[in-house]
């Protein structure tokens, strides 16, 4: 049985595992094709999740571009960058100063509550999803989830709740440095020292290793909450809208 492994990130969701009709190449899952044109790779699966209640007073939620798709909905919550709350509660997370922090409540669902790791299986229940149509030969079980190396243990044990919430079988978890080293090592063959950069959506990762006898060692590791989504604002805010209000 194959063992998949899934980048949980901030903005997007990714699927990896070793192929064994490739010669057990590592395969990336093409997750979000759908929205791209021809010829462009695949992003993975956006982590937003729309929640919102139907007429018969039933909770719905979806996953994806589509959760983004219906941000303007009335009566409908769109929930993204959750993964900067999990395992953490009512605390200021990342810099981010939320107008509720979790658990988050949905408008028609009063004794419902969602809370970061609720959202984080439902990402990994369309994953699963996904995955299981679009590699129909090894439908998706067993698991081994990343998470930022400075996730302290209650935030790593947030994650593998998700894991579990969403039905799948979590046999390992990873720090997303470790398993960038891991993948860069065999796919390049590196001897020596090398200094590994792991940029996401929500956290930035270091790592320096040394590559020997097809042994990795990790000789140091740091990271931090700086990252695309951070790069993103700043310029939003100090460079593109100084520039709209000039013109």
């Amino acid at each position: 049985m194959v063992t998949y492994g899934i980048d949980l990130g901030t903005t997007y969701t990714k699927v990896a595992y070793i192929s064994p009709e490739a010669g057990a190449q590592v395969m990336t899952v093409p997750m979000g094709m759908e929205h791209l044109l021809p010829g462009h790779q695949a992003p993975g699966l956006r982590s937003a999740v729309a929640l919102w209640t139907d007429r018969e007073g039933r909770p719905m939620a979806c996953v994806g571009e589509e959760a983004r798709g219906r941000s303007h909905y009335p009566g409908l919550r769109v929930l993204e960058e959750s993964k900067a709350r999990i395992g953490l509660g009512v605390q200021d997370v990342d810099g981010f100063q939320d107008a509720e922090a979790p658990p988050w409540r949905v408008e028609g669902q009063p004794r419902l509550e969602y809370r970061p790791e609720d959202i984080a299986a439902l990402i990994l229940r369309q994953t699963k999803s996904v995955v299981d149509r679009l590699v129909p030969q090894h439908p998706m079980q067993n698991v081994v989830i990343t998470f930022p190396q400075r996730f302290e243990e209650v935030r790593r044990a947030a994650t593998r709740c998700a894991g579990d919430l969403a039905g799948l079988n979590v046999v390992g978890t990873l720090t997303e440095p470790d398993a960038v080293c891991w993948l860069f090592g065999v796919e390049n063959q590196l001897p020596g020292v090398s200094l590994i950069f792991d940029i996401g959506g929500g956290t930035t990762d270091v790592n320096v290793v040394r590559y020997q006898d097809g042994c990795v060692e990790v000789l140091g590791s740091h990271g931090v909450h700086v990252a695309g989504r951070h790069f993103d604002h700043t310029l939003l805010s100090r460079v593109i809208l100084p520039a709209c209000y000039q013109a």
